[in-house]
């Protein structure tokens, strides 16, 4: 993707309508990178949960979204539920939705960042800066491990 295409797309807070649209952006990563079973919890989460949530455009398409969690005092940051369009995979996309999201970080009092990713897609968090903290074989699905993952904000801001 060339840069004048990459500049079309941008971030926005995620609303109500926009449901649809993520949970097709979910469907199209079963089984590789979510299992069909984890469904419902998203589409729960969307419901409910979803005030630091963002989604990214391509023009009027979404074809992302992400957001993150406080914990209870607000030190520690858990990344939930990030995820491109299968088809817009390896394109910068993911990259710019990780620095959003780190931007929005920044405006809270947090000192880490947290998250459960699978290893499929741990090298690309590695990539800025976070840290395996662990691994568990299967720890999300079948053939899909838990690699919990750790960001310094001191060390990497």
């Amino acid at each position: 993707m060339g840069s004048s295409e990459r500049a079309s797309v941008w971030s926005r807070a995620y609303r109500p309508a926009d449901r649809a649209a993520c949970i097709a952006v979910f469907a199209s990563n079963v089984p590789h990178f979510f299992h069909e079973g984890e469904a419902q919890d998203f589409a729960a989460f969307l419901d409910g949960e979803a005030d630091r949530y963002l989604v990214v455009l391509d023009g009027a398409d979404i074809v992302g979204c992400g957001g993150f969690a406080l914990d209870e005092d607000g030190r520690e940051v858990s990344l939930c539920w990030g995820m491109l369009r299968r088809d817009r995979h390896g394109q910068g996309i993911g990259a710019q939705l990780l620095r959003a999201r780190l931007q929005a970080i920044a405006a809270t009092p947090a000192v880490s960042v947290r998250l459960v990713t699978s290893q499929h897609t741990a090298g690309f968090y590695r990539r800025f800066g976070f840290e395996v903290r662990s691994v568990q074989t299967d720890g999300l699905a079948p053939r899909l491990d838990a690699v919990e993952m750790r960001l310094d904000l001191a060390t990497h801001p």
